[in-house]
């Protein structure tokens, strides 16, 4: 029923507070939002106008991302969430930030928490995705803090064996207990790298049942059309 993309954060913001939403760079959100379509939104920390381009480590860069998101949230309605950067446990996340981990991605997600939520608190606020589910990666960013300040947890799982999925979001619910809360599970991206189209729906099948049984709260499909780098994972040629 919705769809799941991105704005990217440079394209729309390339003067400080200055926000030029085009047709080229957010059109299709205002599209979505035209005929009533839910979008998911991910939104990456990193602009050339702030701290050289490295996702955002200052304070001023903190604050002018999270000025975005909120301009972003305030400009859509169809948006239902922002999802805080993708695959951040490889490497989406640059420059120096990543020598204080976990807490200076701590502070980006608090600082979009405290400029969008009071003024949008219907939209949900989610955790940057992970590339697999990965447990031992989300536990270190639970204990310093993310729980409270999300309203879910987001994985890609790609798997070869479908079959492996309860136990490792198993494991992921139990990691969100020790730490105090249990938050939804969404899966932004899943699928696989299929060889041939008859490939994909036998997995799929298997996916979105076990998605489905283990309580995942929203599910997308990647991808809405074949890419020349990932042949036979699109709905559409």
């Amino acid at each position: 029923q919705g769809i799941r993309d991105t704005i990217s954060w440079g394209k729309v913001e390339r003067t400080p507070g200055v926000y030029d939403f085009a047709a080229a760079n957010s059109g299709y959100v205002g599209h979505a939002c035209a005929i009533g379509m839910p979008v998911l939104l991910t939104l990456t920390p990193r602009n050339k106008t702030y701290d050289g381009g490295e996702t955002v480590y200052s304070s001023e860069g903190r604050k002018a991302f999270a000025a975005f998101a909120e301009a972003v949230a305030g400009r859509f309605p169809c948006i239902t969430a922002l999802e805080i950067g993708n695959e951040i446990n490889g490497h989406a996340l640059k420059g120096r930030m990543t020598a204080q981990m976990p807490q200076s991605y701590i502070a980006i997600v608090r600082a979009v928490h405290d400029a969008v939520k009071p003024k949008h608190p219907r939209i949900r606020l989610l955790s940057g995705s992970s590339l697999s589910v990965a447990t031992g990666f989300f536990d270190r960013l639970f204990g310093a803090g993310l729980l409270p300040l999300v309203d879910g947890v987001v994985v890609h799982p790609y798997l070869s064996v479908p079959e492996q999925l309860p136990a490792q979001l198993a494991r992921l619910r139990q990691a969100m207990t020790r730490h105090g809360a249990e938050k939804p599970v969404w899966a932004s991206e899943f699928g696989y790298y299929y060889a041939t189209p008859q490939a994909a729906p036998p997995h799929a099948l298997k996916l979105v049942t076990l998605l489905s049984a283990a309580g995942v709260e929203e599910a997308h499909w990647y991808a809405l059309r074949d890419e020349p780098y990932y042949p036979n994972m699109g709905l559409f040629k």
